[in-house]
């Protein structure tokens, strides 16, 4: 399925229904559009992706494929396209899971595409542009470090997790190691690994972001991709702490 929003300043927030809708929103001047593209199917995404914002088919294939794939950014010109991650996992750290999410950033849209599970960050941008007419006046790229910003949040409470599973295994090794230690400290390691080759790719994504590269993302909005790339420094020094305890 997908759903889109026309973003103007000033104005009240304007739900598209149906695929006309959205390339009659394209043509206007003014404001901005987000089309979000949610566990969606192959014929949803040609049809979005090909048949009304005719992006490159290299792009399109890559929201397509099955299978990890490495965080990183093309420039298409006239839009650019990432590929981020943002991160599933169970209470007690046993899978970790990263979940694909895809952007198309244009001078007047943005484009996410995920085909897993929910992604909490898109629903929570969802909320967040009823509230906040910040997006509307700041335009695209603002909405898409919005939706990063939330991606990158989520990444903390693991660190909190896996700092608790620390304790716990220190205590457990020093008191009565059992197997179920070793076992704990084994799933923690892998965890860790798995962290870390998730955010070490997403860093350099957004340090280019924020180097004024490209013309979709306004000046003063390059200041919010550093911040984000800062969050991500911050959190895989910590991930390195905790592997090298």
């Amino acid at each position: 399925m997908f759903r889109a929003v026309q973003l103007k300043p000033g104005l009240e927030p304007l739900f598209l229904q149906g695929i006309d809708k959205v390339s009659h929103a394209l043509s206007t001047e003014d404001g901005f559009v987000w089309v979000s593209l949610e566990a969606a199917s192959e014929e949803e995404i040609n049809s979005i992706l090909g048949g009304v914002f005719k992006f490159h088919p290299l792009a399109i294939e890559d929201c397509l494929s099955p299978g990890y794939q490495v965080a990183k950014i093309d420039d298409f010109s006239d839009y650019i396209f990432l590929i981020t991650h943002a991160i599933k996992s169970d209470e007690r750290l046993d899978k970790l899971e990263p979940l694909e999410l895809d952007f198309f950033l244009g001078e007047n849209f943005l484009v996410t595409c995920f085909t897993d599970a929910e992604i909490p960050a898109i629903e929570k941008t969802w909320e967040r542009i009823i509230r906040d007419n910040r997006i509307s006046k700041n335009g695209a790229d603002f909405l898409c470090h919005t939706i990063l910003d939330e991606v990158v949040d989520e990444y903390m409470p693991l660190i909190d997790s896996m700092e608790t599973e620390v304790e716990w295994i220190e205590d457990s090794a020093m008191e009565k190691p059992t197997p179920a230690t070793l076992q704990r400290l084994l799933s923690l390691k892998h965890s860790i690994m798995s962290l870390r080759r998730i955010i070490a790719p997403q860093r350099e994504v957004m340090n280019r972001l924020s180097r004024d590269e490209f013309p979709q993302i306004d000046a003063q909005s390059l200041i919010y991709f550093r911040d984000i790339y800062d969050h991500l420094v911050r959190i895989q020094d910590l991930a390195d702490i905790i592997r090298d305890i």
